[in-house]
This record gives structure tokens, sequence and C-alpha cells, in this order.
């Protein structure tokens, strides 16, 4: 008990020793009802794949275009049942497996294979989940969230599986907890990456979304460090060819929120403050996630920061909560700001239950917000029901047109390519099949900003199998399928690295 007393006063010591910048008022409400026990068990457990397999031709119906060359890598939770069969608490709990289409000459070889990090290594040993992560509790060592956060044991290669990204040309797996872990082109986990700097690498939470400033090419992140004195936001940089991250901005806060990304918007970097905030900090020790509560008395906080001055401006509006944003940019001396948003967090407890949600209330809203007046704006653009969008990467931080996303329908997901100038969308859909995220790909010589293709993985329930189809993104239209062996289960983010 010694241990737990110490290390528990310093977490404590954490949260209450500080004030909040943004000064809003820190009741809380208790914690959005969980599912019962009975609906823990996700039925995606059914779409689980345990197989590994390398450099595999896949079949491919109709044509790839020509100049499309490299490698699309996606990551998510391969497995989430163990041989006991129980399934982990949560789907952002699933183990990390990645997958890799390699594109060349209008032909596709197909790798995938489990992140070789600590939980999965002990679940090969044990057969059974044992480890602390968004909602998963240990079953031996009930600290070992806290080692972790606290560097009490050796590094350990974490269970990564929600993002992927290249850093200096290196290739790494991203979660919310840092430190990244490191792959090869044949999906080999290689460890962890260190970073360049001195920059907290635990007591620390960080996004799983880098983003690339298209202008400068330099990646940008924030992390939450937790710290004795003071708990913080910290914006950072990490400029081309390099892996030193760099402090641009920090905002002390009194309770930490759950924040899943962030936006750039011109000269600004945006990241909201969620009314679901850490209360309890001790029961980190006991799964993340339990550490949060919903308020819907208190309101989200957007932060405005300069990316040169670290300058901050907080802007209060009506809560809700978002996983991820759209984009964001500036006009007319104002800052607008599009995301995926939810009335609460209550989505947190239904995952388990994606892509079979109903009426989850998500919608893409708009925030204007004006710097010099210190006024905000929240407009609904539209009715649909969309999620995991990705647009045209050039146009990060700027205007754009146009984006992709999952689009949720009765009997399946499609995808559809969101026209900010139309109130008629493009989609894709096939009866029986539930998409996977978009990606854009431009093309390499692109007139215009939808001229490329828009890449997904689709599960079709009917063949137990997935697919990878290749849309034309000006029209939607499919120009090619590629048949995977098996099926590969609902996953989180991907990306495509070009050849070279």
């Amino acid at each position: 008990m010694k241990k737990e007393n110490g290390i528990f006063k310093i977490i404590g010591s954490i949260f209450t020793s500080i004030t909040c910048v943004s000064c809003t008022p820190q009741q809380t409400q208790p914690l959005l009802t969980p599912p019962s026990q009975e609906n823990t068990l996700s039925p995606l457990y059914l779409f689980q794949n345990t197989e590994e397999t390398e450099n595999t031709s896949l079949r491919v119906d109709g044509q790839i275009p020509s100049w499309l060359e490299g490698e699309f890598v996606r990551n998510g939770p391969g497995l989430i049942r163990d041989n006991a069969g129980e399934t982990v608490k949560s789907w952002f709990d699933g183990l990390a497996k990645l997958y890799a289409f390699t594109i060349k000459h209008g032909k596709v070889k197909y790798t995938c294979k489990f992140l070789q990090s600590n939980a999965y290594k002990k679940l090969q040993a044990t057969g059974v989940f044992d480890f602390a992560g968004f909602a998963q509790k240990p079953k031996t060592d009930q600290f070992s969230m806290i080692d972790f956060l606290f560097d009490i044991k050796n590094k350990e290669i974490i269970n990564a599986n929600v993002n992927v990204a290249e850093i200096n040309n290196r290739l790494v797996a991203l979660t919310e907890i840092p430190l990244p872990v490191e792959f090869d082109k044949n999906l080999n986990t290689l460890g962890f990456f260190d970073y360049a700097d001195s920059l907290t690498k635990n007591y620390s939470f960080e996004s799983a979304h880098i983003l690339k400033d298209p202008e400068t090419k330099a990646n940008w992140n924030f992390l939450i460090e937790l710290g004795l004195l003071d708990t913080t936001y910290q914006i950072y940089k990490i400029p081309p060819f390099s892996t030193e991250r760099q402090l641009v901005a920090s905002i002390p806060v009194s309770a930490i929120s759950y924040m899943h990304s962030f936006c750039l918007a011109g000269r600004y970097f945006v990241l909201i403050d969620y009314p679901l905030r850490a209360q309890n900090p001790k029961d980190i020790a006991n799964g993340f996630i339990e550490a949060f509560a919903w308020s819907d008395k208190n309101p989200a906080v957007v932060y405005l920061i300069d990316k040169e001055s670290g300058k901050c401006q907080p802007f209060l509006t009506d809560p809700f909560f978002a996983f991820h944003y759209v984009n964001g940019f500036e006009k007319d001396g104002k800052v607008f700001v599009d995301l995926i948003a939810y009335p609460n967090a209550e989505i947190i407890y239904k995952v388990n239950y994606y892509p079979f949600l109903k009426n989850v209330g998500n919608t893409l809203l708009r925030l204007e917000m004006d710097p010099l007046k210190g006024t905000i704006k929240v407009t609904q653009q539209t009715q649909e029901h969309m999620e995991f969008p990705r647009l045209n990467e050039a146009l990060i931080g700027k205007e754009n047109q146009y984006f992709y996303a999952i689009h949720n329908r009765k009997g399946g997901n499609g995808l559809i390519k969101f026209d900010h100038l139309k109130t008629k969308h493009r989609h894709w859909y096939q009866e029986g099949t539930y998409a996977n995220e978009p990606i854009f790909i431009p093309h390499p010589q692109a007139h215009g900003e939808d001229d490329g293709v828009v890449l997904s993985i689709i599960n079709d329930l009917k063949t137990k199998k997935s697919f990878l189809v290749i849309l034309n993104a000006k029209d939607f239209k499919e120009l090619a399928r590629v048949h995977v062996p098996h099926l590969i289960p609902f996953g989180f983010h991907g990306q495509f690295f070009k050849e070279n």
C-alpha cells in the first residue's frame, strides 16, 4: 500500500494544485452511464482475423490508374478477443495490426502483421489480455498504467493501434500514449520511436493525428503533460528532416480534457477542450477513460494558438464532443473550423458497436471565430451523418470545397464526397458492406482539388471478406476493386506513402 499511496498522492497533486487559464467552472456531472456488462461484448470480435501474410499478390478487377504507385498502410485493432473468449473492454484497446497494399504497375501486393507490442507479446505468452489501456484493466499488475506513465519500468512498445505517419522518412504507428512505435516497409516492428528533444516522453498523453503543414512541411501535434506543479497542453512542431519537437505554446489547465485530434487553420493551431475532463486521476490506474467525467453545464473551450508567436486566445461555446476535425481556414479576418460533432461524449461508451450504431446524433458543425471581436458562432452544416473525414491534404489549413467520409446509412456504411458549395453530394454504396476511412490521393499533375482517387477498405459481410475500392474522386465512380483473401477487422486510420 505504500507504493499505491505515494503514486496516487503524486497524481492527485497534478490535478489539484493549478488554475485553469480558460476560467471555466469545474462543476461535474456523474460519468455517462456505461453499457451493461452484457453489452460490453462487442460484435466486432466476430470480424477479427489473426492471419498474417507478406507480399501476397491480390486479384484486381477493373484498372488501377498508371500514376498511382506507393503503399497504402492502415492501422487498427486487429485482435479484440483472447484465448479465453474475453473481449477487450473497448474497441480502442484492440491489439494493433498493420495492413499494407503496395501498388505498382497496376498490380497490388498485400502484407498484414501484428504490431509486436508488449501487450501482444503478453497475450501470446499467457493467452489472456493483461494490460492497461483506454478502458482495459490489467489482471496481474494494477499499477501498470501508473508505472508506464511515470517511467518506473523500462520503455515498452505500446499498443499503437490508431494511426500511422512518417517522421523524417521513418514510419511510425501512433496512439494517445507516447512513445510512437517504429516499423519498416515490410511492417516489421522496430521498437519505440524516440524524439530528439527534451520535451516530456512520459507523464503525458498526445494526439495520434499528426498534421503536416503543406507550406512549411513541418509536422504539428500537441501533448498533455502531467506535472507535479502544473498540467499543460503543449503545442509543438517537428521541422522537416528532423525528429526534434519544438515547443510553440504551453497552456496551463486544472483538469485535462479528452481530446483526440486538432486542426490547422491558416496561421492558427486550433485545439478544443471538451467538457469531458479528468476529475479522479487515480482512476487512470484502472483504465484511462475512467478518469474522465462529462459535464453539460460547462462550456467547450476553443483555443486559437498563433503558430508563430504561440499566443493563445480562448473562445467559449456550448458543450459538445468530437473525435475528428475536417479542416480549418482563415477568411475575411475570421477563423473557420469544420468538424464531426456529437451532443455529448456518450459515443465513447458505444464504440464497441461500431459500425452498427444507429442514431448517434453526429453532424457536421462549422465554428466561426472572430479574433478581433472575440466572438464565436456555431452552425450545423448538414443532416448527413458522417465520420472519419479526410480531404486533399494540400489544403490542410486552407479553405476546401470537398472532403470524403464514411456515410452512415441503413443496411451498411457507404462513402460520401461532401461538397460545401452544393446541397447534393456524391455517394458510393453497396448493400451489405461497410466502408472504412477514405483516403484521397491527388494526381501528380492535378488540375483541381478533386483530381485524384479515393481509396477505402470495404468489409463485405455476405462473403466475409474485404476488398480495397479505388474511386475516381471527381465523379465517385469505381475504377478498380482489389480482393483480399480474408476479412480485415474494422480499423481506424491510414496513410498513403508515395513511392520514393
